[in-house]
Parts: C-alpha cells; structure tokens; sequence
C-alpha cells in the first residue's frame, strides 16, 4: 500500500475504511481528530489484518460534525462512488446546514464550507469544514 494523504483518499477507490478512535478536542487547533484502519478488501478490516494500513484525519477547530447519513436522512447524488473521502462544495446537508444552522454567518472571514463525507466499511460520517482536513499515514497498527 502507498503513504496515505487526502488527495488519495479523495480519489481512489480501491480502500475500505474503518473508524477506530474518534475524538473531538476542546480549545486545540485541530478538533476533530478521526482515526482509521484502511485496507483493499473488507476481510482485512473483519479480520484485524496486519498489513492494514492506520492513518489520522485531522480538521481543524471550526468543523463542525454533523453525525452520520442515518441520522439526517438527506442522500446526495454525487455520492453515487466508492471513495472513501468526498469533497462536496454544494450539498443538501450543507444547504440545510446554512438554513438551520447559521453557517454562512459564523467564521464567514475563513472562507467557504466544505462538505466531507467520510465513509467507512459500515457507515458514513458528515464533517463541515472551511478547510481540507489533514491527513497523517500512521503506517501499521
């Protein structure tokens, strides 16, 4: 397996995911902090295969994380793919999120919100976020 990074995980579909640890970090610059396993095939995540790969996904302190897709029950069309990482710019979620949320006025001086879909070998997770997340390769755990 390759050294991971977001724009692989943006782009490939070749990795499943599975969420290990997850954190969200009060008064530090990065909030967010997800943990994952990555492997090419679902039996290697099932089985806690060795050759897994263990990365971090790091956002910064204005994401905000907004649950999992059962939880709004909003289904986008430009989810219809199988990388583990998407990067919408416009959304349902984060149309919803503007209208209900008061997004477009809070933190309007850091930019414009992305959305984040994270998918995982059993769910998927929502991160709004101004900016790219940072991803650190762990290697193997």
């Amino acid at each position: 397996m390759v050294n991971f990074d977001l724009d692989i995980l943006l782009a490939t579909e070749e990795y499943i995911l599975e969420l290990d640890k997850f954190h969200l970090e009060r008064n530090e610059h990065f909030a967010i902090n997800m943990y994952f396993h990555a492997a090419t095939d679902a039996t290697k995540i099932l089985t806690d295969d060795e050759s897994r790969k263990y990365f971090l996904v790091q956002f910064d302190k204005y994401a905000m994380f907004l649950g999992t897709l059962e939880e709004h029950g909003i289904h986008e069309d430009d989810l219809k793919n199988q990388r583990p990482i998407v990067k919408l710019s416009d959304s349902k979620l984060l149309s919803f999120a503007k209208e209900n949320m008061q997004t477009q006025v809070a933190n309007t001086d850091r930019g414009p919100i992305s959305h984040f879909v994270i998918r995982t070998f059993d769910q998927e997770f929502h991160v709004l976020s101004h900016s790219d997340p940072i991803v650190i390769d762990m290697g193997k755990k």
